[in-house]
């Protein structure tokens, strides 16, 4: 730099200087130090060559240096050399897998996004001068998370330990990782595209044994990393169904079970998940546990209702007896899980066998109360379409059926005043129990 200023080098050639170490900066992975310092001189001759002759009062020499350098870097750059593609864009970028920078090309040491606020400034000065308006940069606290380094080397440290052979700082790894993927979109993002934190972790899973709390852990990281769409394909072509089924029934705590559900309905969100979780695990062996907590019942009944989309799903889960614990649940006071495990016998009761398992369950008083009580109307239209099955399936249920609406006129009052849906079920229930009437009185 002194070789130019010796050579008759002015503000101008001091500017091309700047900008070319300020774009070795900004357009490459791999600026040294030497780039920032050789920056930082540039700037400093740029002001003693502005303002080394010049008198000014204490006032002006306290304001105009830092505008002067702030003037250099403009200088130094032009709108299209500041435009880069928009962090949310990065962000889409490397959800989808990618792992090269968008406009270079070249392979990223690392996926971090670190904003560049000087830039920023440089950009948002520019734009006031032009008269531009600058959108304010959006935050999201769930998909926006920043990565320092000192984190990134805390979760380098703890997908080590994963694979460490002493069982203490297994057990902790796999803690520490279940708070951290806790904390936000980034860092499931970022334990998601290690090539060794998942596979590690179902390992762990895989030989937990009696440690329920180690059980615990590991499928609260595994629903952590679920909630990640990235991540649901990935956990879906590994043992991760299989060992979320297998932590489900074995329980241990209750938040495994329920957190273990919870996994299995965010991955079945993929309807290739869908048919590997009811292939693989039976998606009844996800069941509701009829002496479970509320929140597993709950969450397993919604895992469960999302698996039976698929038709072949319903078979086995009426088969391994998903009615019967459904009618369990509902039958106790627990009346936070009753919607859903409503909803999913209403979608089962299509199946004959379903339909005819609520009548041996015992389900038609429920039903019935249901329709007389609940002043839920999904609820309702649940309930008379599960009943309108079950009397079209086994006839024996009709007389129960009329003895309510003699007493109560409970179907009539649904048929009256109930969704369009529901009415049409009632109408179909008083329809059969007309003809069992013209039946007997023609006899």
């Amino acid at each position: 730099m002194e070789g130019l200023r010796r050579r008759g080098g002015g503000v101008e050639e001091l500017k091309r200087e700047l900008r070319r170490f300020m774009e070795e900066i900004l357009d490459t992975d791999d600026a040294n130090e030497e780039n920032y310092e050789e920056a930082a001189r540039a700037i400093a001759d740029i002001k003693e060559l502005r303002f080394g002759a010049a008198k000014e009062s204490p006032r002006k020499k306290q304001k105009e240096p830092e505008k002067d350098v702030v003037e250099a870097l403009q200088s130094a750059f032009t709108p299209e050399q500041s435009r880069r593609p928009s962090r949310g864009y990065i962000q889409e970028w490397l959800r989808n897998g990618n792992r090269t920078c968008p406009k270079s090309d070249q392979v990223l040491s690392n996926t971090n996004l670190i904003p560049n606020h000087l830039l920023r400034h440089i950009i948002s000065e520019w734009c006031e001068d032009h008269g531009v308006i600058l959108e304010p940069p959006q935050s999201n606290p769930d998909t926006d998370c920043i990565i320092s380094a000192a984190d990134y080397s805390t979760f380098s440290t703890i997908v080590s330990d994963l694979s460490s052979s002493n069982e203490v700082a297994r057990k902790q790894a796999v803690k520490s990782l279940r708070h951290l993927t806790k904390r936000g979109h980034s860092f499931r993002a970022l334990a998601g595209s290690d090539p060794t934190a998942i596979p590690q972790l179902l390992s762990i899973l895989s030989t937990v044994g009696d440690d329920h709390e180690l059980r615990e852990d590991a499928v609260t990281a595994l629903l952590n990393l679920s909630i990640h769409d990235f991540n649901k394909r990935t956990l879906g072509e590994g043992e991760a169904i299989v060992l979320l089924i297998e932590s489900m029934k074995l329980g241990g705590t209750p938040n495994t079970s329920a957190n273990a559900a919870a996994a299995l309905f965010a991955l079945s969100a993929l309807d290739s998940n869908k048919a590997k979780i009811g292939s693989r695990g039976n998606p009844a062996a996800g069941e509701p546990d009829r002496e479970g907590d509320s929140a597993a019942k709950k969450d397993a009944g919604a895992a469960v209702f999302s698996l039976c989309v698929l038709k072949q799903n319903r078979t086995l889960a009426v088969r391994a007896g998903a009615v019967g614990a459904c009618l369990a649940a509902m039958s106790s006071d627990e009346t936070t899980v009753g919607d859903e495990l409503l909803s999913l016998v209403a979608l089962l009761s299509n199946d004959q066998d379903a339909a005819a398992e609520v009548a041996e369950e015992g389900g038609v008083p429920l039903l019935l109360k249901i329709l007389r009580e609940e002043r839920n109307a999904k609820n309702v239209e649940n309930a008379a379409a599960v009943l309108y099955a079950v009397c079209s399936v086994v006839r024996r249920t009709l007389r129960e059926v009329g003895e309510e609406e003699a007493r109560q006129g409970t179907i009539s009052c649904v048929a009256s005043s109930g969704t369009s849906r529901a009415m049409r079920k009632a109408v179909g229930i008083l329809d059969k129990l007309n003809r069992i009437h013209c039946s007997q009185f023609s006899r």
